[in-house]
């Protein structure tokens, strides 16, 4: 990927933005480009296609979410594309340039240390004190389906799906003190883990299709669905 910078996007929708289509090229099966902004003066990144995916055995663990609502302090903003737009009855707000051609998003805003508005919380205990609910849970954004689940290039040309506990879980407020996740790896990897990764891919399928790009996902979709448990 290269990475150039023409002009200035405010940061946490720019990161948000660059999250987003960091994850669209992760599974792309052909090059594309970005601008974040519609008239070129923001970020320009071109990212080149990815040749194979494949899943880490570290994949294959069962994590457990305590719902501890610590990743939902994060500021990230909510990005919502065209086939989220009816089910979330949201009308675009936002654009960038692919590869000459605008394309719309909604774009929620959300701040550091504030809670996601979607977050409700509960009175029942847990570890971690409290309890949050998602009102979206279930087709949440791809923007904050991933605080688990990650990739990383195996080489130039081939993209490694794993879950681990860094990158955006290491950086987690709760109540404006650093928490992380305490969800802890477990065995055996269940069915209601892999329904959960199934839909995460059929989600992240969908965002490639907004946006025409020829993705890996149905590969790693039926992987998913032949394991043996």
């Amino acid at each position: 990927m290269t990475y150039e910078t023409v002009g200035e996007v405010r940061q946490n929708l720019k990161d948000s933005l660059k999250h987003h289509f960091d994850l669209i090229a992760s599974v792309a099966k052909q090059d594309f480009w970005i601008a974040y902004s519609a008239n070129h003066t923001g970020i320009y990144e071109h990212h080149t296609a990815r040749k194979g995916v494949e899943f880490s055995p570290n994949f294959f663990r069962n994590f457990s979410c305590t719902r501890c609502g610590n990743c939902c302090y994060m500021g990230i903003h909510l990005i919502l594309s065209k086939s989220d737009f009816s089910y979330f009855g949201a009308y675009p707000n936002h654009t960038v340039i692919m590869n000459g051609r605008t394309i719309p998003f909604w774009v929620g805003n959300s701040q550091k240390d504030k809670p996601c508005p979607n977050i409700y919380w509960t009175d029942e205990p847990n570890e971690c004190d409290s309890l949050s609910a998602c009102m979206i849970h279930g087709h949440h954004p791809a923007s904050c389906d991933t605080p688990i689940r990650r990739f990383r290039n195996k080489s130039e040309k081939i993209t490694v799906w794993t879950k681990q506990q860094r990158g955006r879980n290491s950086l987690c407020k709760y109540g404006g003190k650093k928490g992380g996740c305490p969800a802890k790896p477990s065995l055996p990897y269940t069915n209601a883990e892999r329904i959960d990764d199934v839909r995460f891919f059929e989600h992240l399928k969908a965002c490639c299709e907004d946006l025409g790009v020829d993705n890996w996902c149905n590969e790693l979709i039926t992987e998913l669905v032949v394991k043996e448990l």
